[in-house]
C-alpha cells in the first residue's frame, strides 16, 4: 500500500489554505522566510500536480505579499488565469465581525475587495468567516457586500445555531 494515496482529479475534496502574515506568532522580519518556505511551495506543489485549490488571505496580507514578493503574486496570477486556484476573501483585516459596528464590517470588506481587484484583478465570490465567528448579521453583511458563498467550520456553525 502506498504511503500517501493518490488524489483523483475529480475528487470531492476541496483544499482551502489560510495565509495570514499578520498572525501574532510570525514576526514581521520573518515574512519573507514564510513566503519562501511555505507560500511558494504551496503554489508549486498544486501547480505541478494540476490540482485546483483555494487560498484565503486578507487584503493586508495580500499587500504584504506584493511588497515582499511580486514574483509570488505573478505566480498566483498565472494560476488564477489557468483556473487552478480560487481566491477566497476575508476583508482587509481579519476582524471579529459581530464585535464591531456594521459600518466597520462593510468598510473592511469594501477595502479588501478593492485590494483583491487592484492586485489580482479579481473579485472573490466566496468569503471565509473571520475567526469562525458566525452571526446572522454577518451573513447579511457578506450577502450585501456581494459574496455568493460563505465558508465556516461546521462545529462552530452548529454551536452558533444551537444545534
Amino acid at each position: 500500500m502506498e504511503k500517501y494515496p493518490k488524489i483523483r482529479k475529480k475528487s470531492k475534496s476541496f483544499f482551502l489554505f489560510h495565509l495570514n502574515l499578520a498572525f501574532s506568532s510570525i514576526e514581521y522580519e520573518q515574512h519573507a522566510e514564510v513566503i519562501n518556505k511555505c507560500y511558494f511551495p504551496l503554489l508549486k506543489i498544486f501547480s505541478q500536480h494540476q490540482i485546483k485549490f483555494a487560498i484565503e488571505f486578507s487584503g493586508w496580507t495580500l499587500n504584504r505579499l506584493m511588497d515582499i514578493s511580486p514574483e509570488w503574486i505573478k505566480f498566483l496570477k498565472d494560476l488564477i488565469k489557468k483556473d487552478q486556484v480560487e481566491i477566497v476573501g476575508s476583508g482587509y483585516s481579519q476582524i471579529i465581525g459581530p464585535l464591531v459596528p456594521y459600518e466597520v464590517n462593510i468598510k473592511n470588506h469594501e477595502i479588501g475587495l478593492n485590494e483583491y481587484d487592484k492586485i489580482l484583478g479579481i473579485t472573490p465570490r466566496t468569503v471565509l468567516v473571520n475567526e469562525m465567528v458566525f452571526s446572522n448579521d454577518m451573513a447579511e453583511i457578506y450577502q450585501e457586500i456581494g459574496y455568493n458563498n460563505m465558508i465556516m467550520d461546521g462545529d462552530n456553525l452548529s454551536l452558533s445555531l444551537g444545534l
